[in-house]
């Protein structure tokens, strides 16, 4: 199978002669049998069922479908794209904003989540845990705050 064939859809009508003949020879089939002339065109025609589908279904088979349906669609929305400008920019613009929020808070994580920090000894620092109130059953009402110095987790 040629690539060519894939994207020459327009240009290729073998399959409309071949629809024919068989057309043509299912017709003679049936006028040997004893039919008219236009009953037995008639009776082949139904025989074959819509040409149109059944030209879909072969070239189906012949192409790579997902690649003309996608085609199709980014012609059908680039026209409407063309047709409307303030939609299309407004379109736009949102999908710029929100990659580059997107692009700017996850590499905001990365670099101070995900990647170790940039020191030497990093046993030198301390980690500090938020403040609690100690309970109300103990009668006390202070504070209790930690901090403990050690190697941070890496991964």
């Amino acid at each position: 199978m040629a690539w060519r064939r894939f994207f020459q859809r327009a240009q290729r009508d073998d399959l409309a002669a071949e629809i024919d003949h068989y057309v043509a020879a299912e017709t003679d089939d049936n006028i040997a049998r004893g039919m008219s002339a236009d009953a037995a065109r008639t009776a082949a025609m139904r025989k074959f069922g819509n040409r149109a589908a059944v030209r879909e279904v072969v070239y189906g088979m012949n192409t790579i479908n997902w690649a003309d349906v996608l085609t199709q669609d980014l012609k059908y929305g680039l026209r409407q794209l063309r047709l409307r400008p303030g939609f299309a920019l407004a379109a736009i613009l949102s999908l710029a904003l929100g990659i580059g929020a997107n692009t700017a808070i996850f590499t905001l994580v990365d670099q101070l989540l995900l990647r170790l920090l940039p020191v030497e000894d990093i046993s030198h620092f301390a980690t500090a845990t938020p403040c609690s109130r100690a309970s109300a059953d103990s009668g006390s009402n202070r504070r209790t705050c930690s901090t403990t110095t050690g190697r941070r987790r890496s991964r």
